[in-house]
């Protein structure tokens, strides 16, 4: 887990479609705003996310709420995890992750500035 000084991920608003004209295609605004949705929901702090994370977190009734609940019923919501790496925005992470297993995202430096410089991001708090 990561501190980025006082932004954190429930800084972030999502909503329907999310993320629009932060990361240049709608595939990638959907791919970046899932592990954002789920650092909201698991802790507050900017970490790496397994896809296997997510899937499970996606079928979870308890965190199938909205914004989620109206991601998954929309047709065009497809979320392109490859333009975020091929763009740099986020990377693979390995660490903690046994071999057979896939990596995890975690956004770049270059992808939390391109979040923090966004209309999406809330103006940061003092915090204590």
């Amino acid at each position: 887990m990561e501190d980025k000084g006082e932004f954190r991920p429930s800084d972030v608003v999502l909503s329907t479609p999310p993320l629009t004209a932060c990361f240049k295609k709608t595939e990638a605004e959907c791919a970046a705003a899932l592990p954002v949705w789920y650092m909201q929901k698991t802790g507050d702090c900017w970490q790496a996310v397994a896809p296997t994370q997510l899937g499970l977190a996606m079928n979870d009734e308890e965190m199938l709420k909205e914004p989620l609940r109206s991601w998954n019923r929309n047709p065009f919501f497809r979320p392109d995890f490859q333009r975020l790496l091929a763009d740099g925005y986020i990377t693979e992470s390995r660490e903690g992750i046994p071999e057979d297993k896939g990596g995890a995202l975690l956004f770049t430096d270059k992808g939390l500035e391109q979040l923090r410089n966004s209309v999406w991001v809330r103006k940061v708090r003092v915090r204590k």
